[in-house]
């Protein structure tokens, strides 16, 4: 940086004066060298880390499919608790004998290897309601295996109300159990057949049929 001083010369004559400036010349070259460092440094802080895994079995078999379809829990009169695949025709004497009825679901991670605390709800839908209602919440630990998550029982009797119960993970639904048991069709000595009531169709029909066509297809 370079600058005069104005003054009064000898001879009684003021002198011209400079401004002072800046040369940014260097500091240009300093930012320069500067930037040059930290490009080269950069690579070399990044550490690698090497994991020495075991080799993978060739002549693994993949694990069968578990069969995680949800269980109906009912307990009759006296006290015994039973679960089956799909729930009871509760009339006759058979409807007198069961007191309460529940679902058993049964929850498991998709990934291999991977497990997660979930905040599971048990919600029930009556027929004609817009909302399902909350009948249990609990938090759970959900693995790889299955997690069997049994909320609770209602009275036999409100299940005429009743469509089906069904489980969340906040707003997902993980899966549902109809309460409305799925109708048989009555066949004459003509052939024909008696059609049943009216029934609404739901996932759990749908898994029904699906199975019994797989019966007959024999695949």
């Amino acid at each position: 940086m370079g600058a005069s001083l104005g003054g009064m010369g000898g001879g009684g004559k003021k002198k011209e004066s400079s401004s002072p400036t800046i040369n940014i010349t260097p500091l240009v070259d300093v930012v320069l060298v500067v930037l040059i460092i930290f490009m080269i440094v950069t690579p070399m802080v990044t550490k690698t880390f090497w994991l020495n895994l075991p080799p993978k079995d060739k002549n693994e078999e993949p694990p069968p499919p578990s069969d995680n379809k949800p269980l109906v829990m009912t307990v009759d009169k006296a006290g015994v608790i039973r679960t089956v695949r799909n729930l009871p025709d509760m009339k006759g004497s058979e409807r007198q004998a069961i007191e309460r009825v529940g679902p058993v679901f049964f929850i498991g991670s998709t990934e291999p290897g991977m497990a997660a605390l979930c905040s599971l709800q048990c919600r029930v839908q009556g027929k004609g309601a817009a909302s399902a209602q909350l009948l249990q919440e609990c938090q759970a630990l959900i693995s790889d295996g299955p997690f069997s998550f049994a909320p609770g029982t209602i009275a036999a009797s409100d299940l005429a109300q009743l469509k089906h119960f069904e489980v969340r993970c906040g707003r997902d639904v993980l899966g549902t159990l109809a309460l409305t048991p799925v109708p048989t069709a009555s066949f004459n000595q003509e052939g024909g057949f008696t059609a049943p009531d009216a029934f609404d169709w739901s996932a759990a029909a749908e898994e029904q049929l699906q199975d019994k066509l797989s019966e007959l297809t024999g695949s």
